[in-house]
């Protein structure tokens, strides 16, 4: 160790040190398990040949190492403030979650150089862009030093591990209501969030010289965790989207929910997913959540009847468009109800009227027999389109009912 006992001379000490060792951490980490980088950035919004790079080095197929090198080199000297674009927010992120692999590629002084930059780069854009930097990547920022931590040496400098926390707590507060529910531009990318959540709150529960979470970073990883198991179908897929879950999901949340160690939270885990129960404990006389609900703030809204497996549900998700989701014992049924088209038809032609507004949620009403819930949005000519679904809970029945409404006297087409 260093006489310097600065935290700056501390800091690269360890970075030294994680440089030398971290080539032989491949297939040992979280972050290599679960890597979500790559499931989370889909092509297009990361710099095309930095995904390419991340591809071959995570499936460990050759890389051009000076390319990457000069790439890198090359994105560190721009000029941060003055390129706070959406892809460079998500190249930080893949270059983030990449940082246990680089040391194969690229040399110490670049690699250091790089780990500073993405520390730093985290709090200029939460402070010049609160509302546009992505959760994910507060999320991967944060969780950088923490794994430099808990899988190569001790990081002295606590300072820079405690800042990273609270933008996290920032971000995450800021993104959740009061309900608990993410606000709905996080749904898309609802699943990998907690997948890089996980690993940094794993390192902060192993390592012994991380500083323990504060109270309220436990208090919204529980309630992230159980929102991964609200916003689920019996097949585990996050809700109205019909493709399957990211690979591993169902072992990462049962990490997650183990981690919070919520009790409430391991029974709805076992009753969810069944082959958990012998990695969980079901903590069976805590009471289950609420197994339908409604929420403004993350324009959904949910229907079940019961939370047992292969029971009827109905998933919608509301705003510009209207996307619904309705299961069964056998399975998915309907994903994604098309939008409605509201004609005026007259003698020689037909005029199609405009939707000039969001759907919202005007009625919503639970009880131990049935969920009932209404959406309505505005088109032109002062026309509404009601769209009124009901779900009888014993009899697991699914009711759909569209209704147009105008004070116009022509003839109104409706498809």
């Amino acid at each position: 160790m260093p006489n310097n006992k600065s935290a700056k001379s501390a800091f690269q000490y360890a970075l030294q040190q994680s440089y030398d060792e971290s080539a032989n951490c491949r297939g040992h980490t979280l972050l290599y398990q679960f890597p979500s980088a790559l499931k989370w950035i889909s092509k297009g919004r990361a710099s095309k040949e930095l995904y390419t790079w991340s591809k071959d080095i995570v499936h460990e197929n050759p890389v051009e190492s000076e390319s990457l090198a000069a790439w890198i080199n090359e994105w560190i000297s721009r000029d941060t403030q003055s390129s706070l674009d959406e892809r460079q927010l998500h190249d930080a992120v893949l270059l983030a979650q990449l940082i246990p692999f680089l040391p194969q590629y690229i040399d110490i002084e670049t690699w250091s150089q790089l780990v500073t930059h993405l520390l730093g780069y985290m709090s200029l854009v939460n402070d010049l862009h609160p509302k546009e930097s992505p959760l994910a990547f507060a999320i991967a920022a944060a969780e950088l030093p923490i794994v430099l931590h808990r899988y190569h040496r001790p990081l002295s400098d606590s300072l820079v591990i405690d800042h990273a926390m609270k933008n996290v707590i920032v971000s995450l507060e800021e993104s959740l209501g009061d309900d608990d529910l993410p606000h709905a531009n996080m749904f898309s990318d609802f699943q990998e969030a907690l997948a890089s959540w996980t690993r940094m709150y794993f390192a902060c529960q192993k390592a012994p010289d991380v500083p323990s979470c504060p109270e309220d970073i436990e208090l919204l990883y529980q309630r992230c965790a159980r929102n991964s198991l609200l916003l689920s179908r019996d097949d585990h897929a996050t809700f109205c989207a019909h493709a399957r879950s990211m690979p591993g999901w169902k072992r990462l949340r049962e990490l997650a929910v183990t981690l919070a160690g919520e009790p409430s939270d391991k029974r709805l885990l076992c009753t969810r997913q069944p082959k958990s129960a012998s990695r969980v404990r079901s903590y069976s006389k805590y009471a289950l959540p609420e197994m339908s609900f409604q929420s403004d703030w993350s324009e959904c809204a949910v229907a079940r009847s019961s939370w047992d497996l292969g029971t009827a549900g109905i998933y919608v998700t509301y705003s510009e468009s209207m996307q619904i989701e309705m299961e069964s014992a056998n399975g998915l049924i309907i994903s994604s109800v098309g939008e409605p088209r509201v004609s005026i038809d007259g003698e020689t032609d037909s005029s199609t009227l405009n939707r000039i507004s969001d759907w919202s949620c005007t009625s919503w009403f639970n009880d131990h027999e049935a969920v009932y819930m209404e959406f309505e949005s505005r088109f032109s000519n002062d026309v509404i389109v009601q769209r009124q679904l009901v779900m009888a809970k014993d009899e697991s029945v699914v009711l759909m009912a569209d209704a147009v409404i105008s004070g116009v006297e022509d003839t109104l087409s409706y498809s």
